[in-house]
């Protein structure tokens, strides 16, 4: 293969790691002894002169503390110098109503506020998560879900991580949990057997994590939903997988959250357009105090050994937090220190704390800064990466970093606690980099157990690996596509699946195992449309599974399975291909592209052997095709296949390509309603063969109507009553019929399945022949249960998923 288009065989990529990953050394969670937690120590950090020591109140209007009593707004991020004093606050109280919470009043109280923020520009820092961007907006209706005891369909086994969050996994390597996000799911998966739990609730993308320390509580923050006015945060019972409580307090995205070492506090920070730091009760899941700061802070992190002290960093600086309770009286003390002027200027983006009254901090330009938390102050900096520096974790006399430079860094800080004793004399050379590995993109997450020997490591590339540093491996766990999943394809005997994506990636799957069997990699271009080849077919000397891909740059390629390598690459249109299908005995190709051109190529020449471009203009949305049997259409020819077009309209052909014949059948178009609701873009038009009739077609799409049409090829005709409109309300007590039914897969088997476009529902039918389609009447979820309708191989967000 050429250099930019190259197979994917990391080391690892189709082992199964988790038999390497070391059992959980307890069986039932440890209890934790927190006699030797010292109380609010340090006085002469935070000590107040005689004039200080009446406390500042900070006034404003209190509201936004959704689901607590007390809401803080300082203004802590204010420039200060290194010697100023600390500033104590004292919040006002709220009153929380007596009756449940309603999202109509929070729209009325406004979050007590400091300083407003002078811009919400995104700061130059990759912390910051950023929901990725949607073509589509939900339907109006919000579904619930049913019943965990109640018939219908359940959701599988989730294959992908979801790269884009922050700080989106979790593990306890005490207890074994492992979990981790993608989309709106929390997967918590058994390292060994690789068995799943799904946790769903959140009506948008999750973009952090935090667990417990004594990992019986994990909670998940998401977007807003459709009608919440603020964003989500979960909070799940590790063992019964019940939500406790939800949350609302955050306007727009929280990027990070983190419980306190005794998990008697949860704090949660908001993105740089939100600003606000919020401190939570975890055992109530009350508010205690809330913050809005006048610049980003890009993350905050509890001392292990002080109760109360917390640290958050942001632009050029460290802030540090002491928190005092008397009854139901909280003040905050607050001590903003500047990084060294030898480093400035500088974003501190991340941060981490360290045994022996140590915190480390790292910078957007690579360099690690020592402090001395018993004086709040930096004593020594290394350059330690020549990115951004994004992850930090430290445990006894190790210290891991990860950047947006794709290295992960295991270092030796030994010395570093006599360092801090010399203070301004300390010296770097004393910090020793131990070992590095690149993994596949920039490091967003990672957890490391106590000896920092062995830990699981996430990136933006869509990877979980398993990172041993003792014996210097790195096993991809987790893998999925980077971003949109363009396609899904299965092998004739179902045993795979091969998917694409605008990552450039065309990825073959086990289903059995769920393992990443082989990946090939284009760079530069989007995968935009697969298939499978419906029998083996020798292209090289062997016969052989074969994929045929399309991407954004014209290009078809034929990639062997069996061979782990591109075996033909042919550039029969000019623009993106958008659809691909195999004729019945695979010796043809069938290409569709975004300006509505047909080509039917060769996978043996790559010679393109005709274009028909009776759909120009109008991107091809769907190739399907099917062995002609019906002697009764009066054509001659052994395959039957056609093209749908985003302006619906689907053309019908009969072929017999030994022949070089090619002939069309019949045309079929759609019409269309007008008016100011069109939606934009336009749901795609989806037409394929049913597997019980080959001579009837089935079509979906933008109509008038929100229906599936069944056409009859011999009749000319629609011969059965259309499905009713899909608006209606499910005759099931269990589930819900979506009313918005802009399908976007279709796909087939023994049984075939159409998916919402908002992939929010499935539909399935079957193909049993005693289930004709003309008895089958009203399409509602009961109806599709008496029948025994299964469903599977749908497609949604970033992740494959098997129902």
């Amino acid at each position: 293969l050429a250099a930019h288009e190259k197979r994917d065989l990391t080391p690892g990529a189709s082992d199964t790691p988790r038999k390497r990953v070391p059992l959980p050394t307890v069986i039932s969670p440890p209890c934790l002894d927190l006699s030797s937690i010292q109380q609010m120590v340090h006085e002469h950090t935070f000590s107040e002169s005689e004039e200080e020591k009446e406390e500042v109140c900070l006034n404003g209007d209190v509201g936004g503390a959704v689901n607590g009593a007390t809401a803080l707004s300082v203004p802590a991020a204010e420039e200060a110098v290194p010697s100023e004093e600390p500033v104590a606050v004292k919040p006002t109280t709220f009153q929380p109503a007596s009756r449940p919470h309603n999202h109509t009043e929070d729209e009325c109280r406004k979050e007590a506020k400091g300083p407003e923020p002078e811009n919400n520009i995104r700061p130059d820092c990759y912390r910051h998560f950023a929901p990725r961007f949607k073509t589509s907006e939900p339907s109006s209706k919000v579904f619930s879900l049913p019943p965990a005891d109640a018939k219908g369909l359940k959701l599988k086994a989730v294959v992908g991580y979801n790269g884009n969050g922050r700080g989106n996994m979790v593990w306890n390597p005490d207890t074994g949990l492992f979990a981790y996000s993608c989309g709106c799911v929390v997967i918590v998966e058994d390292l060994h057997s690789g068995s799943q739990r799904h946790w769903l609730g959140h009506p948008e993308e999750i973009s952090t994590l935090a667990v417990s320390h004594d990992a019986q509580v994990v909670a998940s923050a998401s977007g807003r939903g459709l009608k919440d006015l603020r964003c989500q945060i979960c909070i799940w019972d590790v063992q019964s997988g019940a939500c406790r409580k939800t949350l609302f307090h955050h306007e727009t995205q929280v990027q990070a959250m983190v419980y306190s070492r005794d998990d008697r506090l949860l704090v949660t920070l908001g993105d740089y357009a939100d600003r606000v730091m919020a401190l939570w009760n975890a055992q109530t899941y009350e508010l205690m105090t809330s913050t809005r700061f006048s610049e980003p802070v890009h993350e905050v992190a509890f001392s292990p050994l002080l109760a109360g002290h917390l640290a958050c960093v942001g632009k050029g600086a460290v802030t540090f937090w002491l928190m005092e309770q008397r009854g139901t009286d909280i003040s905050l003390k607050v001590h903003r220190v500047p990084v060294p002027d030898t480093i400035r200027p500088v974003e501190l983006t991340s941060l981490c704390y360290s045994a022996g009254c140590l915190l480390y901090s790292g910078t957007s330009s690579g360099q690690i800064c020592a402090w001395d938390t018993e004086t709040n102050r930096c004593f020594m900096t290394w350059e330690a990466d020549e990115g951004e520096i994004g992850v930090l974790q430290s445990h006894g006399n190790r210290l891991v970093s990860g950047s947006n430079t794709k290295r992960i860094r295991l270092w030796s800080v030994v010395a570093v606690p006599e360092l801090r004793i010399r203070g301004a004399g300390a010296r770097s050379n004393s910090v020793l980099l131990e070992q590095e590995m690149t993994l596949d993109g920039t490091i967003v997450s990672a957890t490391f157990d106590d000896s920092m020997d062995m830990g699981i490591v996430g990136t933006t590339a869509g990877t979980l690996w398993y990172v041993n540093w003792t014996e210097n491996t790195s096993i991809r766990l987790i893998s999925g596509h980077k971003n949109k999943v363009s396609g899904v394809a299965f092998s004739p005997d179902e045993s795979h699946c091969a998917t694409c994506g605008e990552d450039g990636s065309v990825r073959v799957w086990s289903l059995a195992s769920l393992e990443l069997v082989v990946q090939f990699q284009v760079l530069n271009q989007s995968c935009l449309c697969l298939a499978w080849s419906p029998v083996p077919i020798s292209l090289s000397g062997a016969e052989g599974q074969h994929i045929a891909a399309g991407y954004s740059d014209g290009t078809l390629r034929v990639f062997s399975v069996s061979r782990t390598e591109m075996e033909l690459k042919m550039h029969p249109h000019s623009v993106a291909v958008t659809a691909l299908g195999y004729s019945t005995d695979g010796e043809i190709i069938l290409s569709g592209d975004k300006e509505g051109l047909v080509a039917v190529s060769s996978p043996r020449t790559g010679i393109t052997i005709r274009i028909l471009a009776d759909h120009r203009s109008s991107p091809i949305n769907v190739i399907d095709g099917t062995r002609k049997q019906h002697a009764e259409l009066g054509v001659e020819g052994s395959d039957l296949w056609l093209a749908a077009s985003a302006d619906r309209r689907v053309s019908i052909w009969v072929s017999d390509w030994m022949k070089d014949k090619c002939e069309l059948l019949d045309w079929l178009s759609f019409p269309a309603p007008t008016g100011p609701e069109v939606p934009h873009p336009l749901p795609p038009s989806l037409a394929a063969f049913c597997p019980w009739d080959k001579s009837t077609v089935v079509y979906s799409g933008f109509g008038v109507q929100k229906e599936i049409l069944f056409y009859s090829l011999q009749q000319k005709q629609v011969p059965f009553p259309f499905f009713e409109s899909l608006r209606e309300t499910s005759h099931s007590p269990t589930a819900a019929v979506p009313n918005k039914p802009d399908f976007s897969v279709l796909s087939w088997g023994e049984s075939w399945l159409l998916a919402d476009r908002e992939q929010t529902s499935i539909f399935a039918f079957c193909s049993q022949p005693q289930f004709p389609v003309c008895k089958m009447g009203i399409l509602t979820t009961q109806c599709m249960q008496d029948r025994g309708f299964g469903v599977r191989n749908p497609v949604q967000r970033n992740a494959v998923l098997l129902r």
